[in-house]
């Protein structure tokens, strides 16, 4: 639930905006998907994210709101444009999707990943369980996205606070830990 918490006093203005303003997104799930899935398109040219089961179950009852935005074009770019300055602090998704991209290795997504940042997102919202357990195929994301992106997104939004990234044995963590320290500095 961090984003109920107070921002520290001396975090340097531009971060406090960026996070006040990636939590304002992360409090309405649909400019969250509106967001995150104009980023999936525009990176890997996929328009499969607007209309797939995870976007359904994350909105839930408020997919009709979701697709009356999606249809109304000026709607649509208020919010992209709104969202610009803190989009990859929105979710670990749209930071892996940024990261990847400035580093023309894109990040493609699984239904996995999205869900799980989705959950991510939810814990540190308060509208979700605050422990989360993932398992998921070889090869699909899980480091990339839950042992770097996780903790790098947490150390931009809250840069006040501490991540631990925790592996099977020291060599795993202490890597991830030097990639995601390079990465947030």
């Amino acid at each position: 639930m961090l984003d109920t918490l107070p921002l520290a006093e001396t975090l340097p203005a531009p971060i406090r905006m960026r996070t006040e303003l990636a939590r304002e997104i992360r409090r309405d799930p649909v400019a969250h998907m509106i967001v995150e899935n104009s980023l999936i398109h525009r990176i890997n040219a996929s328009a499969v994210a607007f209309d797939d089961k995870v976007t359904r179950v994350y909105l839930g009852p408020e997919w009709d709101r979701y697709v009356q935005i999606l249809a109304d074009n000026d709607a649509l770019e208020g919010i992209l444009r709104t969202a610009e300055p803190a989009i990859a602090c929105i979710s670990p998704l749209t930071l892996a999707l940024i990261l990847g991209d400035a580093r023309r290795l894109p990040y493609d997504p699984t239904p996995f990943a999205r869900y799980t940042s989705n959950q991510i997102v939810n814990a540190s919202t308060g509208r979700g369980p605050v422990t989360i357990v993932a398992s998921w195929p070889p090869r699909h994301g899980k480091t990339t996205l839950i042992s770097r992106r996780s903790a790098e997104w947490l150390l931009i939004n809250y840069p006040n606070k501490s991540a631990a990234i925790l592996g099977y044995n020291d060599a795993f963590a202490s890597d991830h830990g030097k990639t995601a320290r390079n990465d947030v500095g």
